[in-house]
């Protein structure tokens, strides 16, 4: 390969200068004893466009200036927010001085139109006795009864005598 086969397109056969990187060109020439003297009449055809310069402290500065405008929105904000709350605590405090605290009758007499007036309303429901069965009273109760049917014998009796004592 020769050093014709630098690709002005390829970034990475050029240095920031425009000359050929000397990896590169000995790569390519096959020579690991290339120096840059050799190379000093090659240059880059066609060089890269330039590249954007950036104003980074013009960036940041605009940046910071954005974040300080809205900080002080949301300084306004706060303090329009402490303002309304200040006057919603006034409103709470005229009220609770207007009316005083109820005494345990007034509760018992409120409490009691409250329950006569739900009742009117048709809102109360009355209660029902839970019924707890078991599997086994349903059997029972389904069962036929067999003791009034069965006599029983003598030595049942005896049994049950000896129970008994």
């Amino acid at each position: 390969m020769a050093l014709t086969d630098l690709n002005p397109s390829n970034d990475d056969h050029w240095t920031e200068d425009g000359l050929p990187r000397l990896d590169i060109a000995r790569q390519l020439s096959g020579n690991p004893k290339l120096t840059r003297a050799d190379l000093k009449g090659i240059a880059r055809s066609n060089p890269p466009a330039a590249k954007p310069s950036v104003d980074y402290a013009r960036a940041i500065s605009v940046a910071a200036l954005a974040v300080q405008n809205q900080l002080q929105k949301l300084a306004e904000q706060k303090a329009k927010f402490k303002a309304a709350n200040g006057v919603l605590a006034g409103v709470h405090a005229e009220i609770a001085k207007l009316s005083g605290p109820h005494s345990i009758d007034e509760n018992i007499r409120d409490h009691l139109k409250r329950t006569a007036s739900h009742a009117a309303a048709g809102n109360v429901v009355e209660p029902v006795a839970p019924v707890y069965r078991s599997k086994l009273d349903e059997v029972m109760a389904g069962a036929p009864r067999r003791a009034a049917a069965v006599a029983m014998s003598p030595a049942m009796c005896a049994g049950f005598g000896a129970l008994a004592k």
